[in-house]
């Protein structure tokens, strides 16, 4: 902690000990639960998709967070790589829908990322849009 300008104060802080993110294949047609015990850790579902495929990926059953509409993300990767794939599905404990179309065949990994200290459970179905 390096407080800027002269400035002084305190501050409380809490370290959690996080286990690695989880991970679950999912397909398309198909669905997977992921649990998220710990603030930090993130989970991926992974798949393979054609280049052109349009995809839905439906959030439900969501425990993470109190928030009805945001207390996670998804994200799409090409996997391994760090650039996501437009857009970003925000979802709450009303869970969500998202459409990605995918720019090439391969392998790729939805990333779910709880909002802050958020911890959790939640369903997804993978399907053709």
């Amino acid at each position: 902690i390096d407080p800027q300008l002269g400035n002084s104060g305190s501050a409380t802080l809490r370290l959690w000990n996080v286990p690695p993110d989880t991970t679950a294949p999912i397909t398309v047609g198909g669905s997977t639960s992921v649990s998220l015990g710990t603030p930090g850790q993130n989970g991926y579902l992974t798949f393979t998709g054609t280049a052109g495929q349009t995809l839905e990926l439906t959030a439900s059953n969501v425990t993470i967070g109190e928030s009805a509409c945001c207390s996670a993300q998804a994200r799409l990767f090409p996997a391994g790589s760090t650039d996501p794939i437009a857009p970003t599905l925000n979802f709450g404990t009303d869970g969500k829908t998202g459409t990605w179309t995918l720019p090439s065949t391969g392998a790729y990994e939805f990333r779910i990322d709880p909002t802050g200290a958020a911890i959790g459970s939640a369903s997804f179905a993978l399907a053709n849009a």
